[in-house]
């Protein structure tokens, strides 16, 4: 099988223009190419540190995303579960704990893109073009559809969450 290190630059950049999408390709590959010379996982992203789970999401990172909303709903399952009986340092805490999702997305987002993309790539070297393109069409590029029904699910749930609390805070 072959691996990124054995492609030439020319052809990994079209896998990445093919993978990543036109948009924000040069913003990547030059996030990429600095953290690669520097020997450095820590990259700045603004979307990132902002958007944090939804940006997991609209960039398919699947899994680290499913695991920041995760993490998201026990903080907030706790902060509302004990609401009442929290001290204001507790709470402090909760909303420290509630900064590491986008602190992590906005520090080492591009270096789990990167990994993401570089797998991604890695994984399709060897299929068929048809095969290919349906993998990369899955897999890469945007999804603000995808993003989109994450953003109601989020709220729905959240809403929910704090409905079942509703009681519990007031008496």
């Amino acid at each position: 099988m072959l691996e990124k290190n054995e492609i030439k630059t020319k052809d990994l950049n079209r896998e990445y223009k093919r993978f990543i999408g036109e948009k924000k390709l040069d913003y990547y590959l030059t996030k990429f190419e600095r953290m690669e010379e520097k020997g450095t996982k820590i990259s700045f992203n603004l979307c990132g540190l902002i958007f944090s789970i939804f940006w997991c999401f609209y960039r398919k990172m699947f899994i680290p995303g499913a695991m920041f909303l995760a993490y998201n709903f026990v903080i907030m399952y706790i902060s509302m579960r004990f609401v009442s009986t929290t001290s204001v340092v507790a709470s402090g805490i909760l909303a420290v704990f509630n900064l590491i999702p986008p602190l992590i997305c906005g520090f080492f987002g591009n270096y789990l893109y990167s990994n993401y993309v570089h797998s991604c790539i890695e994984k399709s070297l060897n299929m068929p073009n048809l095969q290919k393109e349906k993998f990369y069409k899955e897999n890469g590029d945007t999804s603000v559809r995808i993003t989109l029904g994450i953003v109601v699910a989020y709220i729905v749930f959240s809403l929910a969450l704090m409905l079942s609390y509703l009681p519990n805070i007031q008496g």
